[in-house]
Formats: structure tokens, C-alpha cells, sequence
């Protein structure tokens, strides 16, 4: 009998001050089974302590199995589940009262009934109750931290997750090692994605959008850790993992940062190669690829016989775009490591950064397609050199790829369990290959001139403050200098929204104005005392700005 795989779908706070706090937790049975798994067992003891230690009021307990057997079995098999369920807690101590039973059996699954993992996920039981949230005077940064959405997959299988706001991992099988290298590959893992689309939700997790104080869009933020019990995991060198960016219209340049947390700031970075300090900057869009190189070890570089005419010319005839790429709307950068010998031949091409399978494959096709080079020659003899072939695959703006082709060949490529969860208005993805986990943003730079120094003064020691720009996705920070709080190389002339929290007496404050960046020096905010309710409020107005 398979093992069931557990599946954690967040203990997801929806927190208001004097509202409740909604707890929802899924156990997943093995096939047939209606008795607790070891780890089922732990999460409902888990939960029996944070209904024992909060004034808990109803408890609503709802079963759910595959389809395998007959429709009558599975309703007996599912309130079967439901009552172990029950009995769990009423063995506790919990009154029955309480406790609220519903089951469905086969009639409401989350994942298709075709494969042995769909099935695996549909053999559930959901748990769900509130909390009642403890009025704080202080406002601290666990209030504001967003609940993870976790999952629990199996190392040796590639696995693809839908996240709740429509982030689409797929995370290739034995990619997730230890620090140290180990590989336990019938282990399970958990992953652990927080999702950030929602300026509210930047704001209150102390998030911004600027690299090296360069300003930045974004099209969405995720922090993803994997774990092995206690031990934090990473990629294992070369492999990587595929993050999908759901995105109501794609905007050009996008690509690949990571964050680095100093002194409660983050900074983003934008995804190098290892082991290459500077990525060149992006050429000329052919409507097909556009290519350039990057010199690794030596000054000089080949040249394409010809020059970079005769190269255009060969890649604009030979460069095969896939066309279910195309469909899908994916487009990306692929990095091609090789060796021009001292015979001007390409030798041991491969990739060392991807996008997906179907580009990368196309990258390799076209390179070993090509005809020999010009070798670099030191002091007069040609040797062999190292090189890095930048290739970037991008639709041409009127391709005949629409959003509505997109969205049927996208319908096509997942089952139907992962379009169940992904808003039916976010069929557009930004598609990635990331090498690291943690902080990762989809961004590109606003390179918006004239730039000038945007300066808040206020009178009061100020916990937070950030700029909310109007008309694109972006957030900034703050340097502090003599009181005044100044937002460096800042689009002129841009309508923001300032945002600001200031504590007198240890209450919380907030300031929030509209206005526009300019030299002159911001005085007159106005605080007004908040609770966590109204405070969250004011950040979810912000949404509708862009």
C-alpha cells in the first residue's frame, strides 16, 4: 500500500484585529483507508493544541476520496475518514458540539482522478475553524507576515505546484540537496511559497522594488524554501527549478532577481551565471533571437566568419523558435557555454542557464548548426578559448500568438487540476529558470529620466515609510539622513502615494498622501491613529493604483 503523500495547504491566517483568524488544514489517507498516517496524527495533535490553547467555536470537518470504486463505496469510505477525524478530537476532550461533519466522497475533487498523484490528493479530509485575534497595541512584523502555502512532494519525482495567487513551480526530480550534497531521493520534501502580487502585500511585509537603489517594476515576488525535516535545502549546482509569474499583460525586458535582506531593507539582485560577473545587456530585437558573446577567460573573442552580419544572417535562416513556445507566449534568454578550439571548431556546447527544455534544446540545435569560427590567436598562434553564447528568444509584437491562443494552448499544457486554481483572468505568464531559491522577483529596470532626489521631512521618529508610484508596479525605499528621509534617483514629475508609520507613545500612526515627486521637500504629512484592521485597509486601497 503507497504511503500518502501529505499535502499542507498553509495554516492561512486572514487576520483582522477584532475579527477572527481562519485556520484551514488538509490530512491526506492512504489508498482505501480511513485510519491516520503517522504524519496526519501530528498535524491534527498540532491542531488540537491551537484549538485547546484559543476559545475556538465551530470546528467544520469535510471528507473527500478518489474515484476508484464504486460512487456509494466512496461516500462510506469518505464519512469514514470524517469520523476518524471526529473521533481524534473527541478523544482529546473537544465537545462533539463543536464539530460541524460534512462529506462528498468522489463528487469534489481538487486534482484529476487519471494518476496516482491526482488520486493521492483527492483522498483528503479538510479541517477548518477560527481563532479569535487578540487585540495588540503593538504592531510587529509577524503581524504583517504572510501565512506560507506549503506543500509536501516527493524528491525523486518532477513535481509541478499551483500556488493560490497563480504561481506555477515546477521543480525537477533530485534538484534539492542538503548543504552539504545529500541526496535522499524517496525522501519527501516541503516546499514553502509565499506569493507577492498585491502592493498591500508588499508594503506590509516590508518589501520594495529597487536593485542598488535603481528603481525597478515588478511583475510579482514569491519567497520559496525547502526543507527536509530541519535541514533547509538547495538546488544542487547546475539544476535549477521553473517559476512562472502569472501576469494580466506581459511587459518586455522582464527578468530574474534575488533578495538580499540588510538591516530590515531588501536589495535585489539580478540573476547572474555563476561564475560570470557582468551579463551583457540585452541587443537588438530580430523578432526572432538575437545573440551575443561574452568573453570568459580572454580578452579577445572569435568572430563568426563573416562578422556579426553573416552571424544575423545565419541565425535570422537557421534558428528554429518552437512553436509550442511560441503558443505559450514563452520567451527568455538561454546561455550556451563552449570552446572554440584552435581550429575555429565548436566543441562541448551546453547550456548553463535555462528558460525551459523546448528553448534550451533550440539554442543547442542552432549552435551545433553552426559553421566553424575565427579562434582567438595569442602572439600569433590561434588557441582554444572558452565563450558564453547569449541567446534570446522574443516574440515579435504583432505575432499571431494572442492572448487568446495563449490561454487555449495553456489550457492544453496542464490538467485540469492546476486551471482549478489559477484565476481565469492571469493566462499570461512570465516564465523562468531560477538556480537558487528564496527571495526571487520578476522585475525589469525603469530607466525614466530626468531623475532627482525626492526628500520627507517629519518631525517624529518614523518606524516605516516607502513610495508608492501610480503608474507602474514599484515601491521604494528610504535612506535616512539628519531626519530627512530621502528616496534616491527618483522619476521626476511621477504621481505617488507616500506611505508612513510612526509610533507615539508605542501606538502605531499612519500617514498616507498622494502627491508628486519633485525637489521640493515633502512637510506636511498628516498621522492618524490606527488599528491592524484599519491599517490593513489603507494598504489594500493601494492595490487599485496599478
Amino acid at each position: 500500500m503507497n504511503k500518502a503523500i501529505f499535502i499542507f495547504f498553509a495554516l492561512v491566517f486572514k487576520a483582522n484585529l477584532f475579527a477572527q483568524i481562519q485556520v484551514n488544514e488538509v490530512i491526506y489517507f492512504d489508498y482505501d483507508k480511513s485510519t491516520l498516517a503517522t504524519q496526519a496524527a501530528e498535524t491534527l495533535e498540532k491542531l488540537y493544541n491551537k484549538i485547546q490553547s484559543n476559545k475556538v467555536g465551530s470546528i467544520n470537518i469535510t471528507g473527500h476520496t478518489d474515484a476508484d470504486g464504486m460512487e456509494n463505496y466512496n461516500l462510506d469510505l469518505a464519512k469514514a475518514r470524517i469520523n476518524t477525524v471526529f473521533e481524534y478530537f473527541k478523544a482529546k476532550g473537544v465537545d462533539e458540539q463543536q464539530i460541524r461533519l460534512q462529506f462528498y466522497g468522489e463528487s469534489k475533487p481538487i486534482a484529476e482522478n487519471k494518476s496516482e498523484q491526482g488520486k493521492k490528493i483527492n483522498r483528503r479530509v479538510e479541517i477548518a475553524f477560527e481563532i479569535p485575534n487578540k487585540k495588540q497595541e503593538k504592531i510587529t512584523k509577524e503581524d504583517f507576515e504572510k501565512q506560507p502555502q506549503k506543500f509536501v512532494i516527493l524528491r525523486n519525482k518532477d513535481t509541478m505546484l499551483t500556488c493560490n495567487e497563480g504561481t506555477i513551480l515546477k521543480i525537477y526530480a533530485s534538484s534539492l540537496v542538503s548543504k552539504n550534497g545529500d541526496k535522499k531521493d524517496n525522501d519527501s520534501v516541503t516546499i514553502s511559497v509565499r506569493e507577492y502580487y498585491k502592493i498591500s502585500d508588499m508594503l506590509l511585509a516590508n518589501l520594495s522594488t529597487t536593485s542598488n537603489r535603481n528603481l525597478l517594476e515588478t511583475g510579482g515576488m514569491v519567497n520559496i524554501i525547502a526543507t527536509d525535516e530541519n535541514d533547509t535545502l538547495q538546488l544542487e549546482k547546475g539544476k535549477t527549478i521553473q517559476i512562472s509569474f502569472p501576469t494580466n499583460k506581459r511587459e518586455d525586458n522582464m527578468q530574474l532577481f534575488s533578495g538580499i535582506w540588510d538591516n530590515n531593507h531588501i536589495n535585489w539582485r539580478p540573476h547572474l551565471i555563476e561564475g560570470i560577473d557582468k551579463v551583457p545587456q540585452p541587443g537588438e530585437n530580430t523578432g526572432k533571437a538575437v545573440t551575443q558573446w561574452v568573453d570568459i577567460k580572454s580578452r579577445s573573442y572569435p568572430k563568426f566568419t563573416g562578422g556579426q552580419l553573416e552571424l544575423d544572417k545565419f541565425i535570422s535562416k537557421n534558428l528554429k523558435y518552437p512553436e509550442q513556445a511560441q503558443k505559450l507566449g514563452v520567451q527568455g534568454v538561454v546561455y550556451v557555454s563552449l570552446i572554440i578550439n584552435e581550429l575555429g571548431k565548436i566543441k562541448a556546447p551546453k547550456v548553463v542557464k535555462s528558460v525551459t527544455s523546448e528553448l534550451d534544446s533550440a539554442a543547442l540545435d542552432l549552435v551545433r548548426k553552426m559553421p566553424d569560427w575565427l579562434p582567438v590567436k595569442e602572439n600569433g598562434k590561434s588557441i582554444s578559448s572558452d565563450y558564453l553564447l547569449r541567446i534570446v528568444f522574443k516574440l515579435d509584437e504583432d505575432s499571431p500568438y494572442s492572448a487568446v491562443g495563449y490561454k487555449e494552448a495553456f489550457e492544453k499544457s496542464f490538467g485540469d487540476t492546476n486551471m482549478q486554481q489559477v484565476n481565469s483572468g492571469n493566462l499570461m505568464y512570465y516564465v523562468f529558470s531560477s538556480t537558487t531559491l528564496g527571495w526571487i522577483n520578476c522585475d525589469r529596470f525603469l530607466e525614466i529620466n530626468p531623475k532627482i532626489n525626492f526628500a520627507v521631512k517629519v518631525e517624529h521618529d518614523i518606524e516605516s515609510i516607502k513610495i508608492v508610484f501610480n503608474r507602474f508596479k514599484a515601491i521604494m525605499d528610504v535612506s535616512v539622513v539628519n531626519g530627512t528621509h530621502t528616496f534616491e534617483n527618483v522619476p521626476k514629475g511621477e504621481k505617488i502615494t507616500i506611505v508612513a508609520i510612526k509610533r507615539v507613545e508605542g501606538k502605531p500612526f499612519l500617514a498616507v498622501k498622494e502627491t508628486e515627486t519633485s525637489t521640493k521637500v515633502e512637510n506636511e504629512l498628516v498621522f492618524q491613529p490606527v488599528t491592524m484592521e484599519m491599517l490593513k485597509t489603507e494598504m489594500r486601497k493601494l492595490d487599485k493604483l496599478n
